[in-house]
């Protein structure tokens, strides 16, 4: 484990550490929009967004260490050192071998430990520590002058922008269950009396569309941790930009839309291996 994880330049495997399976997860998530601002008109199917309002959220970063030590006093002077290495001035300096990357975060806190070994007798002693962060800058991750994948598996027929996912080495495992689902109606005015039955309800219109929500799971398959980078980046990119996105179905079908959110992030292998990444995208229709 030695030099997998380094947080301001101490090797957390010299005080008998290391991030646990799916503890890092977060690391490589896409951000989440905020909430832009929009005109909901009611002549109007959809939405009008104000794009330049189209903005990330910072990130929250939950990282699952492990610490263990053969007796009492090393264990804490061990979990010490990884506190004291925390209270500190700036934002920490997390290097991950796995990502060949340092990722500049701010800690937040502990959000659970778990101990196991009690401290009076003898023997190891061992806990579970979840660390959050927050990466004030998560966009700063993905370089803006990658535009364009490497390629990657077999076509989807879904199309980005015009570009097969399958160019970023995605598979698409469920969409339409969601794509293909109804539009619900704008509703109009509504009255209620205390002193009448039901509601008044004006129905002599032809209703417009409520925007849908999207769900995209995918898997991310590609060869080498270079391949990743390029194609995440790329994908990244694509998603934000500030204009509506157009996702084509095998059907030909138009959906316009924006990325709003990443989540279910999960590493189904090292992914300094084989890049093996599952996660889902959420869209807000137009």
């Amino acid at each position: 484990m030695t030099g997998a994880c380094i947080i301001d330049g101490t090797d957390i495997a010299t005080l008998g550490m290391f991030i646990l399976k799916d503890g890092d997860n977060d690391f490589v998530s896409f951000p989440s929009r905020k909430e832009p601002f929009k005109n909901d008109w009611f002549e109007y199917d959809g939405v009008e967004i104000d794009w330049g309002s189209l903005t990330y959220k910072a990130k929250s970063v939950k990282v699952k260490y492990y610490i263990s030590a053969p007796d009492s006093t090393t264990f804490n002077n061990r979990l010490n050192a990884f506190k004291n290495l925390h209270l500190v001035s700036g934002l920490r300096q997390v290097y991950i071998r796995e990502f060949d990357y340092t990722f500049n975060l701010q800690y937040i806190g502990v959000k659970d430990y778990n101990h196991k070994g009690g401290l009076y007798k003898s023997g190891k002693k061992s806990g579970h520590i979840t660390i959050e962060y927050i990466d004030n800058d998560p966009a700063a991750l993905f370089s803006s002058a990658i535009t364009l994948p490497l390629g990657g598996g077999l076509a989807t027929r879904v199309l980005l922008n015009g570009i097969d996912f399958a160019d970023y080495g995605i598979i698409i495992k469920e969409f339409y269950s969601t794509a293909l689902r109804f539009s619900n109606p704008k509703q109009g005015i509504r009255s209620e009396s205390a002193y009448a039955n039901g509601v008044i309800a004006d129905t002599g219109f032809a209703p417009k569309k409520q925007p849908r929500q999207f769900k995209m799971e995918c898997s991310l398959i590609l060869d080498t941790l270079e391949d990743f980078w390029v194609n995440y980046t790329a994908l990244f990119n694509e998603l934000s930009k500030k204009e509506p996105l157009t996702i084509t179905l095998t059907n030909g079908t138009q959906l316009s839309c924006y990325y709003s959110s990443m989540d279910n992030v999960k590493k189904m292998r090292p992914i300094n291996q084989k890049v093996h990444l599952s996660f889902n995208l959420n869209f807000n229709e137009l």
